[in-house]
This record gives C-alpha cells, sequence and structure tokens, in this order.
C-alpha cells in the first residue's frame, strides 16, 4: 500500500535526522546534515502529501548542523570546520570549500552562525584591524584612495612575478573595491555613448566610448568562463546572478557580433548605407534592440551591492522573493489577456472598418482597439495600468440598424475583464508581494547575512583573476605556474615508469613531494576527526544539561500548576462556606 509505504519512509528519515544518530555513526556529521537536508528537500517536492513534515525534517537537520557548528569555542575550530573539502564538487582549492558548499545547498542557519560570521568578517577586513572602528568619512576615504589606486595595484600584480608582492590585493575588501570601480567604469562608458547624436548611416565610425564597452564586455566574458571552468558548470549555473550575467554578456556579445559583421560588409558591398532603407530584420536594428534590452540589465546588477549594506540587503532579498510572485501574476494575467482578446476580437472583426454617419452629418468610425488579435491583446494589457474611454465598445453599423445585443456583449465581457484583472488579480498579486515581504522581514538577518556572504566568499580566493580589462592580458606569475605545471607534467609522463611512490603519476616535481602532500592531507583529515569528536560530546552535554532544565521548569510549572489548583479550590470551599451560613442566617 502506498499510504504504509510513505509512513515507513517517513518515519525511516526521522530515525535518519536524529542528532545522536548523525553524530554516533558519520564520520563528518556537517556533511551528513547537509545530505540529509538537500535529500529531504527534493522527497517532499516529489510527494506533496507529506512535504511539510519533510521540509521541518529538512529544517531540522540544518539546524543540527549550525548547532555543531555553535560548539566550536575558537576560531581555529571554526576555520578547520569550513575548511574540509568532502563533498564539494569542484577540485579547485578555495579558502573555505564546506562554507562554499553551504551556500550552495541554501543552508542558511550554517552560514547565518554568528561564529561562521565572525570568521568571514576577520577574514574580509584581513590586513585592515582597525576598520571596523574607523569613522565613515575615514573609511569613504579609504575607499577612495583605494579605487583611485585600482590601476596601479593591477598592473603591478600583472607585472610582478609573485602576487603575494601586492599587499593590498591581499585584502577582500579591497578586491571588491577594485572589481565596484572597473564596473563603475563600464556603466560610465555606456552612459557617454548615449550622449552622442543618432547613427543614421552606417558611415559613421564606431565611437571610442563602444569600442571600450566592447573590451569591457570580451573581459567579463572571460572572467564568467573562468568562474565556470572552476567550479564546474552544473554548480556554476545555480547561483541566479551567474544566471544573470550571463543572459546580459550573451546579448552585449550577440549585438557586438552583429554590428561587426554589418560594418565590414556594408563597407565592402557599400549599399543599404541608410537607416531609412533598412528593413525591420536588418541585423543592425536587431543588435541596437539587444543592446538595449543588456543596458537595462547592465544598469539593474547595480542590485547585487546592495546585499552588503545592512539597511539595502533585506530589501534586496525581498525584492528577488517578490519577482517569484510576479512571474506566477503574469501566468494567470496572460491566460486572462489571451481569453478575452478572443473573445472580444470574435465580436469586433465583424465591423472593422465601419463607418456611420450621423443625424448632424458627423461620421463614427469603428475603434479599431478590438478588431485584430494582435490589436486586442495590446490594448487589454495596457489597460491594466490606465482608464480606458467608453467609446472603444461602441459597435459601428452603417445605416439605422443597431446590434445592440451584439454590443451590449461586448461590453459586458470588457467589463468583466476590468472587475478580474483590476479588482482581484491586481489586488492579489498585492497581497503576495506582501506576504513575500513580510516572510522575508521576518527572518531578515539571517537572509540579507545569506545573500551577503555569498558574495563576500567570491573575492576570499587571491589567485581570482583581476577585473576587466586587467584580466584580458597575461601575468607574469600565471605564465612562471603554466611553465613549471607543463614540465611537471612532461616529468611525471617521462617518469611514469620509474614511479616507486605507490601514488599514481602527479604533475609534482618528486615522488618525495607527492608523498608530503598525501601525509599533510592525511594529518588534517585525522585533526578534523578529532574535533568532530570534541564537538559531538559538546552538543550532546549541552542538549543533555538543556532536557534536564526543561525537565526541571517542566516539574516547577507542574508544582505551582497543583498549588494555584490547591489555592482556587480551597477558596471557592470559603465562598461556598459564607453562601450557606449566609442562608441560614
Amino acid at each position: 500500500e502506498q499510504l504504509s509505504r510513505f509512513q515507513l519512509r517517513h518515519n525511516a528519515y526521522r530515525a535518519l535526522c536524529s542528532p545522536v544518530y548523525i553524530i554516533l555513526t558519520s564520520d563528518d556529521p556537517v556533511l551528513t546534515a547537509f545530505e540529509l537536508s538537500g535529500q529531504l528537500r527534493r522527497v517532499g517536492y516529489t510527494t506533496p502529501e507529506f512535504q511539510e513534515e519533510y521540509g521541518a525534517l529538512s529544517q531540522q537537520c540544518s539546524e543540527f548542523a549550525a548547532a555543531l557548528l555553535a560548539e566550536c569555542r575558537d576560531t581555529d575550530e571554526v576555520e578547520a570546520v569550513l575548511s574540509q573539502s568532502g563533498g564539494f564538487p569542484s577540485s579547485r582549492p578555495f579558502r573555505f570549500p564546506r562554507l562554499y558548499l553551504a551556500i550552495v545547498l541554501g543552508q542558511k542557519s550554517f552560514v547565518a552562525q554568528p561564529s561562521c560570521q565572525q570568521v568571514l568578517r576577520a577574514l574580509w577586513t584581513d590586513g585592515l584591524p582597525q576598520w571596523g572602528v574607523w569613522s565613515p568619512p575615514r573609511k569613504a576615504l579609504h575607499v577612495a584612495l583605494q579605487a583611485l589606486l585600482a590601476p596601479v595595484w593591477l598592473s603591478l600584480y600583472l607585472v610582478l612575478p609573485n602576487p603575494h608582492l601586492v599587499k593590498p590585493l591581499q585584502v577582500p575588501l579591497h578586491r571588491f573595491i577594485y572589481c565596484c570601480g572597473s564596473y563603475t567604469t563600464f556603466l560610465c562608458l555606456l552612459t557617454v555613448s548615449l550622449f552622442y547624436g543618432r547613427r543614421d548611416s552606417l558611415k559613421m565610425r564606431a565611437l571610442w566610448s563602444e569600442i571600450l564597452v566592447g573590451i569591457w564586455v570580451v573581459g567579463y566574458a572571460w572572467e564568467l568562463a573562468l568562474n565556470a571552468w572552476a567550479l564546474g558548470l552544473r554548480l556554476f549555473l545555480r547561483s541566479w546572478w551567474a544566471l544573470y550575467d550571463l543572459a546580459m554578456l550573451a546579448l552585449f556579445l550577440i549585438a557586438e557580433v552583429l554590428w561587426f559583421i554589418v560594418f565590414v560588409t556594408a563597407r565592402t558591398l557599400q549599399e543599404n548605407l541608410d537607416r531609412t532603407n533598412w528593413p525591420w530584420y536588418h541585423p543592425y536594428l536587431i543588435g541596437e534592440a539587444l543592446y538595449a534590452v543588456a543596458t537595462v540589465l547592465a544598469f539593474c546588477r547595480l542590485l547585487l551591492w546592495c546585499q552588503m549594506h545592512r539597511a539595502l540587503g533585506p530589501l534586496g532579498v525581498s525584492l528577488a522573493c517578490m519577482l517569484g510572485d510576479v512571474m506566477r501574476f503574469l501566468l494567470v494575467i496572460l491566460v486572462v489577456i489571451f481569453a478575452f482578446a478572443a473573445g472580444l476580437n470574435s465580436i469586433y472583426k465583424n465591423y472593422a472598418g465601419n463607418v456611420s454617419k450621423g443625424p448632424d452629418g458627423s461620421e463614427k468610425t469603428q475603434p479599431d482597439n478590438f478588431t485584430t488579435l494582435g490589436s486586442a491583446f495590446m490594448y487589454l494589457f495596457w489597460a491594466i495600468y490606465e482608464l480606458s474611454s467608453p467609446e472603444y465598445g461602441d459597435i459601428v453599423v452603417p445605416g439605422k440598424q443597431q446590434h445592440g445585443f451584439t454590443e451590449f456583449i461586448g461590453y459586458a465581457l470588457w467589463a468583466t475583464y476590468h472587475v478580474i484583472t483590476v479588482i482581484v488579480l491586481l489586488n492579489a498579486i498585492i497581497a503576495m508581494m506582501t506576504d513575500s515581504y513580510q516572510r522575508v522581514q521576518g527572518n531578515a538577518y539571517t537572509e540579507w547575512v545569506f545573500a551577503r556572504s555569498s558574495q563576500w566568499i567570491s573575492y576570499f580566493d587571491l589567485h581570482s583573476s583581476v577585473p576587466p580589462p586587467f584580466n584580458l592580458f597575461p601575468a607574469a606569475h600565471c605564465m612562471r605556474f603554466s611553465c613549471i605545471f607543463l614540465y611537471a607534467l612532461f616529468r611525471s609522463k617521462k617518469d611514469s615508469k620509474d614511479h616507486t611512490c605507490g601514488a599514481p603519476p602527479h604533475p609534482q616535481w618528486s615522488c618525495f613531494e607527492w608523498e608530503i602532500e598525501r601525509n599533510i592531507q592525511k594529518r588534517r583529515h585525522t585533526t578534523y576527526q578529532d574535533l568532530v569528536v570534541r564537538l559531538g560530546r559538546r552538543y550532546l552535554q549541552n542538549r543533555e544539561i538543556e532536557d534536564r532544565r526543561q525537565s526541571r521548569m517542566s516539574t516547577l510549572d507542574r508544582s505551582s500548576f497543583g498549588e494555584n489548583i490547591s489555592e482556587r479550590r480551597g477558596s471557592c470551599v470559603v465562598q461556598i462556606r459564607r453562601k450557606f451560613a449566609c442562608t441560614r442566617i
């Protein structure tokens, strides 16, 4: 029976999610809690009848992982937990793979845990220990100074053979400032391109600002490709902002490729150089449309920086959640609009172009708002946001006849449409967006901290690419590492027959280095296992203390409840005796 099978599976998951069971049976309780939480969330989607129960179990696993992290007593223990690479799908070395995995899996309780945030904040301002006590004007001055010196530091990063010599680049906050400065320059170039006049002919040369915008776009595309290669395509596409950047850069690149092809062919063929002779499908016009959409996306990307601010961060998260409500509303409203557009068009299409003359000789033409399906659809969509004229529902019949019944049905459909869209659907979307906003605001700190951490962690890697357009130039240390890697790879292939260390061929200088690396990883794993045992003991001890306290509180509550009952019973007996005494008298 399906019901009994579902209940058995639910009970089995309840047993597997027990914190005591996870501590006793798992070598990595944090990773096990993450995996169980994600698995329970997926099972809840496949069985909607038990989705609430599975969601509660998933949240229980997330809170257990956060509780284990809360048992860490110093920064070294927290960093040891966050530095574990088990379960992380990418082989590229990251500063905190476990934290990155928590962000990918949506473990908000774990990421928002105060111990984790304290370590992240300390690393974010590493090299600036007094940043937290600086006044706002001093912080603003420091940011402005770093933004002005960004070209100098980035140029030194490309030239010097060791990137660690450029000390400002080792601070994640500075790398964020440099990226913001680069993107601000990119937006300024987009704005400068708008100040020039219209382009009516292909004989006009490309603007210098347009060329620089193209260079920046290529740089951002290269940076996006490197991130996708480092994380893996599957992990990379799980980020909504990555998909946003992918769509924006794809539109920019397609538009620029179309423009380049048009300029090359137009100067060769010497025809259709004037805008007035271009058809609607001309590649340059299509490129302009795509470029306009990409420009909107580029400026809207500034909302990503709002996640860094304590006041604007929760608002940005709320807007992201409300976008889902807007998409669901658009799906419903499009169905309603198409339904009424089809109905109204079936009535008014037979009167298209009709003209009637009034008694005073004036002419009245049939409005074309509903005479075609496309015009009806567009008019009904824009009618949501403006007050429509009642004359658009008139039916014009040449001669003296009046089609009153047909006109009445048309007006009835039009009025029903306004009632459904304006009174029902618009208020429904307002209620949905209000609910989403309140839901996020009810957990505003956790949502904001999670969104901020997902942005912080991308700047923790020192070897990440510098911002455009500097990332288009080869760095000296990258060329040196490439030569070392190629030489080591050649040596490993050459000496593969003489490999005697028991490890597979690896591009290292010698087998001794491979053994050292393997021993370090083994020793680190052993240290983490000892830490897991200590964290488990602390968790169980604190849980036992909490259970005892709850038991003591419940005992006190029962005793106080019994005393209250006894007092009330005694007072009732006294009142009854007084009543009977008064009755006897």
